[in-house]
């Protein structure tokens, strides 16, 4: 199961306003038929609410003098998303929201082991169901398909190593809350893991993403997030994964900060 709680604001006087805390409940269930091959199924639970953290992000901004985009002239531990069109804000979505977002099932498999030479490679394959509900926000609203790999390899016999991925997804979504949005995206990624001790790993992670809007203010860039956090080993069978997300480059298509929390065990 894991945890992603993310605070939004992003604001442009004559374009949008997206401001709210999103969080988002993963429930993985995973069969291994092989030690190489897998396959499960995801549950999302995804929750909109005004939250609780504006007034320690505008304290934190101010008292290192990191400016506050204008949150100061907004109600605190609001859920807002507008949009501005001839002049005219059009409410998107407002207030609290729950509920299941697009359910997927996927199929995992480790192609190589990795080597003193070769690297470790694991592909996968989803297929997500539009049972989220497009006009709050919590899915696309059609079914989509998604492919991706994972390259690792250690360094040497140090206690790094290096891994990398890539991935794509087709959707036939149209459009999302008004804005047209493309078909297909992209992700890359890449970082570097240092294994503390058998137990514990310290992670940091560079994510980039394609685009989502096809003309559409800053969304029609892509987005930029690094992630620093921890994997360890709290049991036999049990690891605990944290992390904090930020976001970087184009700061007005993502969330400001994140917090990642995984938990994960055999059965």
């Amino acid at each position: 199961m894991d945890l992603h709680w993310a605070n939004i604001w992003n604001y442009r006087p004559d374009e949008y306003l997206i401001d709210g805390e999103w969080i988002r409940s993963n429930i993985r269930l995973t069969y291994a038929q092989t030690d190489a091959l897998s396959y499960g199924i995801a549950v999302p639970i995804v929750g909109r609410t005004g939250g609780f953290a504006d007034p320690l992000i505008e304290d934190f901004h101010k008292a290192f003098r990191l400016g506050n985009a204008n949150r100061q002239d907004f109600p605190q531990n609001r859920s807002l998303v507008s949009i501005r069109t001839d002049g005219v804000d059009h409410t998107i979505v407002e207030g609290e929201s729950w509920g299941i977002g697009d359910v997927s099932g996927f199929v995992s498999s480790r192609l190589t082991e990795g080597t003193r030479v070769l690297p470790a490679i694991t592909v996968q394959a989803q297929v997500s169901l539009p049972s989220g509900d497009k006009d709050e926000l919590r899915g696309t609203g059609a079914a989509s398909a998604a492919l991706g790999a994972v390259v690792s390899k250690r360094l040497g016999d140090s206690p790094f190593l290096m891994f990398g991925g890539v991935g794509s997804e087709y959707c036939p979504a149209d459009e999302i809350a008004g804005v047209e949005v493309h078909k297909d995206d992209w992700s890359g990624l890449g970082g570097i893991t240092y294994e503390y001790s058998p137990t514990l790993s310290v992670i940091a992670q560079y994510l980039v993403s394609s685009a989502v809007a096809k003309e559409a203010f800053a969304f029609s860039k892509p987005c930029h997030e690094v992630s620093v956090g921890l994997k360890w080993r709290v049991t036999a069978q049990g690891i605990l994964e944290f992390a904090v997300v930020e976001n970087v480059a184009i700061f007005e298509n993502s969330a400001d900060i994140g917090v990642h929390l995984c938990f994960g065990t055999v059965l």
